[in-house]
């Protein structure tokens, strides 16, 4: 290319997702989850244009019991919750 490509950068990324997914699940489902739980489900049902129909189950730590829960994390929810990262990704792409 010969020249600069980019001038910015965004932090946003891989753990702002896996943060966001973590603060759903907190918040949605009053339930805390780990940063490898947050990964898997970024993985298995987290999409940047559509939520997919996948889903799959986070285990974690009642917020409110403060016993170990399960939930099921769609792929609706990834989409929710990763929103706003993937907004801030295009955002920086686009200046």
């Amino acid at each position: 290319l010969g020249g600069v490509v980019s001038h910015a950068s965004a932090k946003a990324g891989g753990d702002a997702m896996d943060a966001a997914i973590q603060g759903y699940v907190r918040r949605h489902y009053a339930l805390e989850i780990g940063a490898m739980s947050a990964e898997r489900a970024k993985c298995a049902v987290g999409h940047a244009k559509r939520a997919s129909e996948a889903s799959i189950t986070v285990k974690g730590r009642c917020l409110r019991r403060g016993i170990p829960r399960s939930a099921d994390f769609t792929g609706e929810d990834a989409h929710r919750a990763l929103q706003p990262i993937v907004r801030e990704i295009a955002e920086a792409v686009q200046r």
